[in-house]
């Protein structure tokens, strides 16, 4: 017999216990022979403790805590409950298997075999480099230098807060020398000389013939002297256009400066302004050669350019050099070899000047120099919350997709990568559109990573997209404009949008419905047209 006072063993028949004297009544002789019952408590820690290994602190700190208290419960029962056993198991198996959690959760994605790297972007040959330098010295003469400045302090700002380091960025210094230490310095072009060749251009693209002649006649002076003024700059371009390619050399991280294109906007629009005031044979002709120059560069650029914003802007001057080329198209002044250049020139675009592979391929490096270069902290080594690996193979799969559909090939998809450890049973997530978050499963295996990819959530280059279809279309309507005045039979089938392309004699124009495939909506691709000139009248 059990003495429920001290657990000492004694005899069957003992009256008193004969460690600790307690009398044994029939009543606590009954108590000794009720059989002892096994805790619902500590069955319930070994239920909760072995799912832990899947579901961590949702069922593993429940197992913990059941398993202490049915513990304390089975020691202090006077015998009534047993199972103290399974409480123990309970507590160790739920930290082991909360442990194997830990480390199933901190394994990486294991690395990207045979990435992409800045050999796998289309570039210039390397004795085309030069064309690169030559490039850069015609955008500083467009460039504010308060302008300039305050964009390096914003991206060196940027480069310091992801690496967590220093910069070492700086201005060139042949931009500090020719303008930063002249305090007299003005740019190329005034603010109102930009404003007006801003305003023709709108102007001309709505094709209001009546304001546009108001405004080319009432400024006339203004125009030609904006033309004189850059000539330095069309020297230039005629170096440039030497070179059979012209070269994009920046780099894919912080270290380089971008070349700022955007500046040569205005200077496109210059020579749509200046194509109206041609009205001699001789002068059409020679603007006709430059306007080919000018824009043989920028259509040599376009194919090697590297960010997107390079991109753009060359799409933009080659929407803006057609439409000064289809002034002078429609100019009865204009010799048939003046005419005969452009249908030389202005042909259809080749797939690699209009590709955006380049443009995805470098922003697709840079998220990648971002993500590589993203410091670890103290908390994410002890705790890795950040999965570098992982945060890699999405941002990849989301650029494979990219210029799948920018390209538009037959070519198969490659396959998918894993953004899990390779034994994870989860299907891979698909990147989220704007405004939408990745997987709640995923964000819980790596939430730094899935912060990261929401920061920088590439844009999508649909308005790429659709503005290179656009000058696609119109580089068509030219074509058949060139073919009219040259007296050829001219094809009217559409690219996209509608099935022919449609010529208004009377509000004489040539266009394509947009994308919304209305005629007559704002979003018409258009082009005007002189229907005499043309042969397009009776």
């Amino acid at each position: 017999m059990q003495c429920p006072k001290c657990g000492h063993n004694n005899p069957d028949d003992a009256q008193t216990c004969q460690s600790c004297s307690f009398a044994f009544s029939d009543k606590n002789a009954s108590q000794l022979t009720t059989p002892a019952k096994t805790s619902r408590l500590a069955i319930l820690s070994l239920v909760l403790a072995l799912p832990s290994l899947f579901f961590f602190l949702l069922t593993g700190i429940p197992a913990i805590i059941t398993a202490i208290i049915s513990y304390f419960k089975i020691k202090h029962s006077d015998g009534k409950l047993k199972g103290r056993p399974i409480s123990i198991a309970g507590m160790i198996l739920s930290l082991l298997f909360m442990f194997g959690f830990v480390l199933l959760w901190s394994l990486d994605a294991p690395p990207i075999p045979n990435d992409y790297t800045i050999a796998d972007l289309r570039s210039a040959p390397a004795d085309c480099n030069e064309s690169y330098e030559l490039l850069r010295s015609l955008v500083y003469l467009f460039v504010d230098p308060r302008q300039e400045i305050e964009n390096l302090n914003d991206a060196i700002a940027l480069e310091e807060s992801i690496t967590g380091q220093k910069s070492q960025r700086k201005l060139p210094d042949s931009f500090i020398e020719k303008y930063l230490k002249d305090d007299e310095y003005e740019p190329l072009l005034s603010d109102e000389e930009c404003a007006l060749i801003y305003e023709v251009s709108e102007i001309a693209e709505q094709g209001k013939v009546s304001a546009l002649s108001n405004i080319i006649n009432k400024n006339a002076d203004m125009i030609k002297q904006t033309w004189d003024k850059t000539e330095k700059v069309r020297g230039i371009i005629h170096q440039i256009n030497k070179f059979p390619e012209i070269a994009d050399l920046y780099e894919p991280s912080f270290t380089d400066e971008p070349l700022h294109v955007v500046a040569l906007i205005n200077f496109s629009r210059i020579y749509h302004a200046y194509a109206y005031l041609q009205v001699e044979p001789n002068d059409i002709h020679r603007f006709t050669i430059e306007l080919i120059e000018m824009d043989s560069v920028f259509r040599k650029l376009s194919m090697n350019a590297r960010l997107k914003i390079v991109k753009l802007c060359c799409l933009i001057i080659t929407s803006n050099n057609i439409q000064a080329a289809n002034t002078i198209a429609n100019t009865s002044e204009a010799s048939q070899e003046s005419i005969k250049l452009l249908a030389e020139h202005f042909t259809p675009f080749t797939k690699e000047q209009i590709s955006l592979k380049n443009p995805l391929l470098l922003e697709y490096l840079s998220m990648k120099y971002c993500i590589s270069q993203a410091p670890e902290n103290t908390f994410m080594k002890v705790i890795p919350v950040f999965k570098r690996n992982s945060t890699l193979r999405i941002n990849r799969n989301h650029f494979e997709d990219l210029i799948s559909a920018a390209e538009v090939t037959n070519d198969a998809k490659k396959e998918r990568l894993k953004v899990w450890p390779s034994f994870y049973p989860f299907q891979e997530p698909a990147f989220p559109k704007k405004n939408e978050k990745l997987p709640f499963l995923y964000r819980c295996y790596n939430p730094v990573g899935s912060l990261l990819l929401k920061i920088m959530n590439p844009d999508t280059f649909t308005s790429m997209s659709e503005k290179s279809l656009k000058i696609k279309i119109k580089n068509d309507l030219f074509q058949i404009i060139l073919n009219k005045r040259l007296g050829k039979d001219v094809d009217l089938t559409a690219k996209a949008y509608s099935d022919k392309y449609i010529i208004d004699v009377e509000n004489e124009i040539i266009f394509s419905p947009g994308p919304d495939g209305e005629s007559g909506t704002d979003d018409d691709i258009k082009l005007p047209i002189n229907p005499d000139v043309l042969g397009l009248t009776e």
